[in-house]
């Protein structure tokens, strides 16, 4: 019985590592056609060669991912909560080249946070909250502005203030 029970633990956390990697090349396809609709159709001018490296970094780690899923006998909770933290940084990463906590994306770290109560522990939660805080709270004093959401704050600049609220939409 306990066979049972301990074969059926590693294939939940087998499928919760292969969901966790599904998850992740959908966030990193949203993150492509928002670059696109930002880059050419609101005409911001983003720092293409540093966006796209952290793209494509987030795509090889999500690769190797994969990788070792398919190879992984009893994948770890550890590994899990190390992605989700990577993948937070990450996040803060594509924020400071485009406008820090300007950017109306930066609510996106209460999504990791959420993700993370679902394929983690209550630590590794506490871990990726805590993450997500710091970078949060970092890119109030690190960050590429935007000219478009310069000026006397987004919320005092007429034309940031409508981007952000479209970026918050």
């Amino acid at each position: 019985m306990a066979n049972r029970e301990e074969q059926s633990m590693i294939s939940r956390e087998a499928l919760q590592l292969r969901w966790l990697v599904r998850i992740r090349w959908m966030a990193l396809a949203s993150l492509v056609i928002i670059f696109l609709g930002a880059d050419y159709d609101l005409g911001l001018e983003l720092h293409r060669s540093a966006i796209l490296g952290l793209v494509v970094l987030g795509a090889l780690s999500n690769i190797l991912l994969n990788a070792w899923c398919a190879r992984a006998e009893r994948p770890s909770v550890r590994c899990a909560g190390t992605i989700l933290v990577f993948d937070v940084l990450l996040l803060a990463a594509l924020l400071y080249f485009t406008g820090g906590y300007t950017n109306p994306f930066s609510m996106m770290f209460l999504g990791y946070v959420a993700v993370a109560a679902f394929f983690v522990d209550a630590r590794w939660t506490w871990i990726v909250f805590g993450t997500s805080l710091a970078s949060f709270f970092a890119l109030f004093f690190f960050h590429l502005p935007l000219e478009q959401f310069s000026g006397h704050g987004h919320h005092g600049h007429a034309q940031g203030f409508s981007l952000h609220l479209h970026g918050m939409l």
